[in-house]
């Protein structure tokens, strides 16, 4: 495209249909910047204020969940009760055991494998009682007044 005497350009579609028109540069226009690079731009812009917003927000998440949960001392809490109750469900778990053993070596005397199992889980279990075909054949400890 020509330009004339003034610094303009000139319009090709008007100069086709036979009228010399001038056109001059937008003044809103950005001179020596072309308009993908002002997206570029402004989309890196977005991308880093998202970025920088997402690091805020984990931070905060971060320190409200420890405040709100109660940290490490509710963790450790936790934690301490979950190793208790392990501890109650093994040692209920092996006087069932050992009842068993009474129940397969006497199968005659239930009440010997309801003691047995009672005596085991000490202080851990009110009673004991077996049970065969769905029906209660020996109790011991509090089971009998349940």
């Amino acid at each position: 495209m020509a330009k004339d005497a003034s610094g303009g350009r000139w319009d090709r579609r008007r100069a086709r249909a036979g009228a010399p028109a001038l056109v001059r540069p937008r003044a809103h226009e950005a001179p020596g910047r072309d308009q993908a690079t002002l997206v570029r731009i402004a989309v890196l812009v977005v991308l880093l204020g998202a970025a920088i917003y997402t690091a805020f927000a984990a931070i905060r998440l971060q320190n409200s969940e420890s405040s709100i949960l109660g940290g490490p001392a509710l963790a450790a809490q936790a934690s301490g009760l979950g190793e208790r109750l392990d501890g109650v469900g093994a040692v209920l778990r092996s006087a069932l055991i050992a009842a068993d053993g009474i129940q397969q070596r006497l199968p005659d005397t239930p009440i010997e494998a309801a003691e047995m199992a009672a005596k085991s889980a000490g202080d851990r279990a009110d009673g004991a009682a077996v049970v065969l075909g769905g029906e209660i054949v020996a109790e011991s400890g509090r089971a009998r007044d349940a």
